[in-house]
């Protein structure tokens, strides 16, 4: 079977171009319009971490951070959770995998690794950063 090309004017493309937009969104030829958009960011329906202490001194240590997250319509995409020393204010972060369920209702876990003589004293949960496949993002800081 061979395809023959067909010659257009301009103005036939601009016609035609006309014609897949709808409602302020773009239609290509053989595409349905979206029933649905996304602008809702994912939600954090809570959050813990164990252990409570560490000790860095011997060597490095892991904190294993729970999330349960959701999200209505595209999933969550991403998550990094972060600690910040209250004094010194190191840093230590990491990603957030699922675990369990999906990435509209799921559990993700963060391990974040102390290195060995991290600063001693208080360290805070102090941000998690969640966004969903459709680019929309909670942040929240403490």
């Amino acid at each position: 079977m061979r395809t023959q090309l067909q010659t257009r004017s301009r103005s036939q493309i601009k016609r035609a171009f006309r014609a897949f937009i709808t409602a302020g969104s773009l239609l290509l030829p053989g595409t349905a319009a979206a029933q649905d958009s996304d602008t809702k960011p994912p939600e954090l329906q809570s959050v813990s971490f164990s252990p409570a202490s560490i000790n860095v001194f011997a060597g490095p240590q892991t904190v294993t951070t729970t999330l349960s997250l959701t999200d209505d319509l595209a999933g969550v995409g991403g998550v990094v959770v972060q600690f910040r020393h209250t004094t010194t204010f190191q840093l230590q972060q990491a990603n957030a995998v699922l675990s369990a369920g999906d990435r509209r209702a799921g559990t993700f876990v963060a391990n974040i690794v102390f290195p060995q003589l991290a600063a001693a004293g208080s360290w805070i949960l102090s941000n998690i950063n969640i966004n969903d496949l459709a680019g929309n993002t909670t942040n929240i800081n403490t």
